[in-house]
């Protein structure tokens, strides 16, 4: 993430301040150093221009309803994508909205990469007394947590990528949240 002041790169969103300017990813260290002539310019500034692109919690407007089913959100959905560069792990994440009904479902998606890891454990360790196959159990668990983890992704109602790009799996909000935030 990169301050809109000073242009550094940050690992994650708690070096920012997102309230200076609804919109605007602004670090911690730049709102320290303004004075409040400084912040009202910067948000005189930043008014004038559109949204940016970005995963700061106050960039894009979610439509109130839920991301999965578009019925009556209650509650809120954590979608995290973080990645390891050479020099840190990025984590992206944004809160986007869902009913609770649908959020049970992602918490069972949620055990689905658990139960990949026991299962190909199981499934590693019966191959593992196999002549010939040392370490199968290790093997079994990493297979198992791949294919955990994958459908885990595919189920999620909201991915990021890297990029900070976001998508929804129903084609119906995405159309939504691209006209809220007057995307094409």
């Amino acid at each position: 993430m990169v301050c809109d002041r000073c242009g550094r790169e940050f690992p994650s969103q708690y070096y920012f301040n997102f309230d200076l300017v609804p919109g605007s990813q602004v670090c911690t260290e730049c709102v320290d150093k303004m004075t409040p002539e400084d912040k009202e310019a910067f948000r005189q500034a930043r008014s004038r221009l559109r949204k940016p692109p970005g995963l700061s919690p106050n960039a894009f407007v979610f439509p109130p309803q839920c991301c999965s089913c578009c019925g009556h959100a209650e509650t809120k959905f954590l979608a995290v994508n973080s990645y390891s560069t050479v020099a840190a792990v990025k984590t992206l994440s944004i809160e986007v909205p869902i009913c609770r009904s649908c959020k049970s479902h992602e918490k069972f998606q949620g055990y689905a990469f658990v139960g990949g890891i026991i299962l190909g454990a199981l499934i590693g360790l019966a191959a593992g007394r196999l002549p010939g196959l040392i370490g199968g159990g290790f093997l079994g668990m990493t297979a198992g947590a791949l294919v955990g983890q994958a459908v885990k992704r595919l189920t999620e109602p909201v991915t990021i990528g890297r990029d900070g790009r976001i998508f929804f799996r129903n084609p119906k909000y995405e159309a939504l949240f691209k006209a809220a935030n007057s995307l094409s």
